[in-house]
């Protein structure tokens, strides 16, 4: 399994740095594309998203991709896919690991929040409220 590369901590405060001024995009920069980018960030390996960036432009269009490239039809079973099952215990993520918030968000932990890149904006949420979780 991949994991943290040295530095990663920087690299994390410049993906939520640069997140947030991004205006939120369905298939360029919403939760799922901005999660694999931070992982890819993080790990130093491509972007998951990159297979699958503008191929969507709405939520609905978004499952369907999802569906089709990994089987699984929502957002938590595709990090599933391609992470393994997740933590025991969402109190149990650090910083940089992925997190599913509730409707299905996904996330970075960030220390005792999550953040998600929506369409108000990057926000944060208490990770206590978040469902899953998984060690990058």
């Amino acid at each position: 399994m991949t994991r943290k590369t040295p530095g990663w901590e920087i690299r994390l405060h410049d993906e939520i740095e640069a997140a947030k001024g991004r205006p939120f995009s369905w298939g360029q920069h919403d939760c799922l594309t901005w999660a694999a980018d931070v992982f890819a960030a993080l790990t130093e390996t491509p972007s998951l998203a990159d297979d699958w960036r503008s191929t969507y432009h709405t939520p609905k269009q978004a499952l369907r991709v999802i569906k089709r490239r990994a089987g699984v039809t929502n957002y938590g079973d595709a990090v599933s896919a391609h992470l393994g099952a997740p933590l025991p215990s969402v109190l149990f993520a650090q910083r940089g690991d992925l997190v599913e918030g509730p409707g299905g968000k996904i996330g970075v932990c960030v220390g005792a929040d999550a953040a998600f890149a929506g369409e108000a904006g990057l926000h944060r949420i208490p990770l206590n409220e978040c469902l899953r979780a998984w060690r990058v």
